[in-house]
């Protein structure tokens, strides 16, 4: 049984082991959200209150002086929705797919973060959903390409995982000025809540993800069984994937923040059911 908290931990961009647990950090205890870094804040959408998916949309920031986050409410999601996808593009939040209370979604909304921090009237948009399963669990990146700038969408799982070719692989790029959808290179392997991570306009790598190797074996190997550690790289030039190295330890459902010097990646889950304290930093060359 999952134990959701509100509880959390705050550390100084540039104090990698300066932690401080704050039992308030938000205002309601949550989990398997999405969240998008933004000049704002960060905005934390959807989750699950371990009883039912939510469609609580929230801005977080920090206020060092009170030692405490602000939080502002956002217009909430049209449904209600668990491990969803989220990316920050030209303005506009993107949320894809998820798990709600009747079952996993081929949707994409949109919301103007400008015009909902103005306008509490602001509501979500429905988009054109992908041509393909639908999907919890999937990444979502913001790239340029030379045809304009794209969405990126892949990977997740359609529902209860039975076997390892249920961890899907196809991949399709969503052009956010016509509201369509075309394909892209597959994965070389499944990834479920892999994390993102943005290196150049054009470039981003993808960490982690459950890929369901040794699916049958799961049960009988327990805390022996790792997930993938593999960091992939896609360029949005050329429609190519290719690997691009190996994380310290192999994690799903990851968090992933932006700092001066790269990104921090906090938490997850090593093993299924059993997560991590570990925080890992991805240095860029010359910070």
């Amino acid at each position: 049984m999952k134990t959701f908290y509100r509880s959390g931990f705050v550390r100084p961009v540039g104090g990698a082991d300066q932690w401080s647990y704050v039992s308030d950090l938000l205002p309601v205890a949550a989990g398997e959200g999405a969240t998008v870094q933004t000049e704002a804040g960060v905005v934390c959408l959807g989750g699950h209150n371990g009883t039912t998916p939510i469609a609580d949309v929230r801005l977080l920031t920090w206020n060092p002086a009170e030692g405490r986050c602000a939080v502002r409410v956002l217009p909430r999601l049209r449904v209600a929705v668990a491990n969803a996808a989220a990316v920050l593009a030209r303005g506009w939040i993107y949320v894809a797919g998820g798990e709600s209370a009747h079952g996993t979604l081929a949707t994409l909304w949109r919301l103007n973060l400008a015009n909902a921090l103005v306008d509490p009237a602001v509501v979500w948009e429905s988009r054109t959903g992908w041509p393909g399963l639908p999907r919890h669990g999937c990444f979502l990146a913001a790239v340029t390409t030379p045809l304009g700038e794209r969405l990126v969408l892949g990977g997740g799982i359609a529902g209860p995982a039975r076997k390892q070719a249920d961890y899907l692989r196809d991949v399709y790029q969503y052009d956010p000025d016509e509201d369509a959808w075309t394909r892209a290179t597959v994965l070389p392997r499944g990834a479920v809540l892999g994390a993102v991570v943005p290196m150049t306009p054009d470039r981003f790598l993808l960490l982690g993800g459950s890929d369901g190797h040794d699916f049958e074996r799961i049960k009988e190997l327990g805390e022996r069984y790792r997930l993938p550690s593999e960091i992939l790289a896609y360029d949005s030039g050329t429609d190519r994937w290719t690997r691009a190295g190996e994380m310290p330890l192999g994690v799903v459902g990851a968090s992933v923040a932006e700092i001066p010097t790269g990104w921090v990646i906090a938490g997850g889950e090593y093993s299924p059911g059993r997560r991590t304290q570990r925080v890992f930093e991805l240095r860029l060359v010359g910070k």
